[in-house]
């Protein structure tokens, strides 16, 4: 805790917002060009975790994802804090945009491997406020 107090004083509270807002943005453009939805507007989600919803295509396997994820060198949430299926992506982190779009790379072989095809949600929801 103390290393990761130091950190963040050293980079400064706004250079921190800057970075995790970058990431954030990297990683929902990204995964948006997927096909995946943000469960928030972009207005109102705050830019340390995005969440989006899961696809409802029937190779789509969460469990599966997480393992190679973890395969690919990365560590999801494997929780869901929504009353329906969701997917929780971490942006704050000793990393960069270069990082999430390793990610964004990464996820896409997955969907690849899974033989996901389409990325959109089941019902189209209204990205919540």
């Amino acid at each position: 805790l103390a290393t990761a107090l130091a950190a963040h004083a050293e980079e400064g509270r706004e250079a921190r917002l800057a970075r995790v807002g970058g990431n954030w943005r990297t990683l929902v453009d990204g995964m948006r060009a997927l096909g995946f939805e943000t469960v928030l507007r972009d207005e109102v989600a705050a830019p340390v975790i995005a969440t989006f919803h899961e696809p409802a295509d029937p190779h789509w396997d969460r469990e599966r994802l997480f393992e190679l994820m973890r395969e690919r060198g990365f560590v999801i949430f494997r929780g869901s804090l929504t009353p329906f299926p969701s997917l929780r992506i971490g942006c704050m982190g000793a990393f960069d945009q270069s990082t999430m779009r390793e990610v964004v790379k990464a996820i896409e072989a997955c969907l690849a491997a899974m033989g996901v095809s389409d990325c959109h949600p089941a019902a189209r929801p209204e990205a919540a406020e």
